[in-house]
Formats: structure tokens, sequence, C-alpha cells
């Protein structure tokens, strides 16, 4: 069998495709070799690495099915499924990943490849459980960044990642990093989501199609959106949640994490309180906020039409607040307040909490 005959990629990709076969494994077997290829021609120093860590099955797999015919049953099936294989020695591969350890070998992707290259990536994470202001703002804070050019990186969970894909999915700036492979799309709930950032942005996971989801998998995945991203918001979660491990990767790899503020006792924003408190984030309430800290220059932003008495009831609410608090900070008289808070909730100015509460989403 002739090197010349294959690539670096080639092997790289084949190697990866030996599904029972653990990272490290791969990455071992890789190290053997002065260039990837040359596993094509001499299978011999991998079977012997396998042998001795994983046995002579593991090893007799590889002297077996390391050969052209397998390659282009794996390309084949990768075509099938509209996915694009970047290997880590791709020139479309991002630097920031190669930057760190235990970056992917490859990225399966599928959509706009040119967005791993974007100048400005910024990522955005939640819980599964988010509070609606911190939906909003979340989803808010997503469109006004990717209109103004910064590509968005998150996951693909419901709450906090949803936001995210749905604030950035116009612009087509948005980057949906997969805990499995992309056509075991999870959750269900959320296919058709991904699905579109499929056509406008794009979907990128380490693992190859037909890898299903696995509870371990998605706090490794959290690792490549925390290296994607130039800073990092936290939208929500509990200290057991997993954004915590993005926070964590976030500050091993020297970004700077924002996080939105809750009040005492809500747990659904614990964590964001906890690095806020622990001075490990900094606290943003808007775009705005993120965009001076990372030095994000954004165009100018129409605020919604508002009446007198919008402006005026909307300049009272500081942090979350019940109605009768408004009604005693005011002075007016709840069924006077009501009226306007639902049109200031309408012009997406004002966002309603549990407890007959709201916060503010915009400020004056």
């Amino acid at each position: 069998m002739k090197n010349e005959h294959f690539s670096d990629s080639d092997a790289v990709i084949l190697l990866d495709s030996y599904e029972n076969l653990e990272y490290k494994h791969k990455a071992s077997i890789i190290n053997l070799y002065r260039a990837p290829r040359e596993i094509f021609v001499d299978p011999e120093p991998a079977a012997a690495y396998l042998t001795e860590n994983l046995g002579e099955s593991a090893a007799n797999t590889v002297r077996r099915s390391f050969n052209s015919d397998q390659l282009g049953y794996v390309l084949s099936a990768l075509k099938s499924c509209g996915v694009r294989a970047i290997t880590y020695l791709d020139d479309e591969y991002p630097s920031e990943l190669r930057d760190y350890p235990i970056y992917p070998l490859v990225l399966y992707a599928i959509g706009n490849i040119g967005l791993l290259k974007a100048k400005r990536k910024f990522a955005i994470v939640g819980s599964r459980k988010t509070l609606p202001f911190a939906l909003k703002t979340a989803e808010a804070v997503s469109r006004e960044l990717s209109e103004n050019g910064v590509v968005i990186v998150t996951g693909s969970a419901l709450g906090g990642d949803r936001s995210a894909i749905t604030g950035a999915l116009k612009s087509g700036n948005v980057i949906s990093v997969l805990a499995n492979g992309s056509d075991r799309l999870y959750p269900e709930s959320n296919r058709s989501l991904i699905e579109e950032v499929m056509k406008k942005g794009l979907v990128i996971s380490e693992y190859p199609p037909k890898t299903p989801p696995a509870a371990w998998r998605f706090p490794v995945r959290n690792r490549i959106i925390a290296a994607l991203g130039d800073g990092l918001l936290v939208v929500s979660g509990d200290t057991d949640s997993g954004t915590r491990y993005t926070a964590k990767y976030a500050e091993a790899y020297s970004k700077r994490i924002y996080a939105f503020p809750y009040s005492i006792g809500e747990t659904s924003g614990a964590i964001c309180n906890l690095l806020i408190k622990l001075g490990k984030a900094s606290l943003v309430e808007n775009a705005e906020d993120v965009a001076l800290g990372e030095g994000i220059i954004l165009s100018e932003k129409k605020l919604p039409e508002l009446t007198e008495r919008e402006r005026e009831l909307l300049a009272a609410i500081d942090g979350k607040i019940t109605i009768d608090e408004l009604c005693v900070r005011t002075g007016k008289k709840a069924f006077e307040i009501i009226p306007v808070l639902s049109m200031l909730e309408i012009k997406g100015a004002v966002s309603k909490e549990g407890g007959n509460a709201y916060v503010a989403l915009i400020k004056l």
C-alpha cells in the first residue's frame, strides 16, 4: 500500500471512526508515527500499542480495516449524512482549539464552516431551567452581538442554549456544539431548531454520526464551547448544572466570564451569583455590558417607542419587583399599573416573572 494515495487527514478520520477506541488511545497511536498517513503503510506500531493496552482483538481490527476500502466506506457514510470532517491538520480547523489540551482530532460539521474562522466569537450557555427574564435577556444579547458580526457559540439544550440560538439565528452567526452525532439530535424537542442552525449557521460535534447522547459527553463537550468563545456569558444554572463545567473551562483558558445577576435564594441562577461573588465573572444585564468588556463596538440600537407613562414606570423598575412594590414606589394603584406593564411587556421592555413580579430588559 503506497502512502501517497492517502493524506494525513484521511488517516485521522479513519482512526477517529473506531467508536470503541478512546481519545487517549487514538492520540497515542498518532504520536507513534512521523505522519498519520504512515499508519496505512505500516499498521504494526498501532497494532502493537493496542495489543498491549486493549488486547489482540483491537489490534486485529486495525490490521484488518486500516485500508482504502474502510476509508472509502467511512467517507461515503459521512457524505450521505451531509457531514464535513475537519481534522486538526486542516486549514479550516479553528486555531482556538489547537491552543488547548485534548483538542478534538476531528470536527464533524454541517453548515457554514467559515464561521469557525470568524474573527469574533462569543459563548453563551445556560441550563434547561432558566427564568423567563434570563431567557429573554439572553436572546436579546445574542441577537445584538450576532447582528454586529459576532458569532455566538452555544450548545443545543432547552433553556439558555435555545435562547442563544434563537437570538442569533436570523443573522446566521451561530455555532451549536453537540455532545452526540449530528443525526442523533438531542433533545428531540429542539430538533427543528438545530436543523435550522444547520441551514443558516453551523452545527459541529467531535463525535461522528450515529454516536448517541450520553451524560458524560456533555461536560466534555463544554470545553469546545469555552475554547471557541473569546468570552463566556453564563445565563443560568444551579451549582450542579453543566454550565459550571463550561465556566471552569473558560476560567482555565483565561477567558473573561460574564453572568446575569439573580435574586438571593434563586437556585436557577445560583452558579451565576457564585461566579460573581467569587470575582470570577462580571455582572452584566445587557449586550452593552458584554460589548464593553469585550471591546465590541455595537451599532446604535433603536429603543422601542414608549409613552411618558411607560417611561416613568420602566424607570421605577430596579431589579425584580412586584406590582404591590411598584404601587408603593410610584404611588399609583394596581389597576393603573397593570395595563402599562402589559404594554411594556409587549414592547420587549420588561419580562414577567413568577410571583406577579417584573424585571426590566432595557435601560433608558
